[in-house]
């Protein structure tokens, strides 16, 4: 997958999560998180690390 598109993939996931979790409990209105992509060299490969910030 193009480095470009793994925002957009990451966020339609957690939409998704969204509406299923809120199809059977209701979350808080004020719930949010950040999503922070990290890309880092290792053994001549491109990792991506993505870190939940829970909020």
């Amino acid at each position: 997958m193009p480095q470009s598109k793994i925002p957009a993939v990451f966020e339609a996931a957690v939409d998704k999560a969204r509406a299923l979790t809120g199809a059977h409990i209701e979350l808080p209105h004020d719930e949010h998180f950040s999503i922070e992509f990290i890309l880092s060299t290792a053994l001549s490969l491109s990792l991506l690390k993505a870190v939940l910030i829970m909020a």
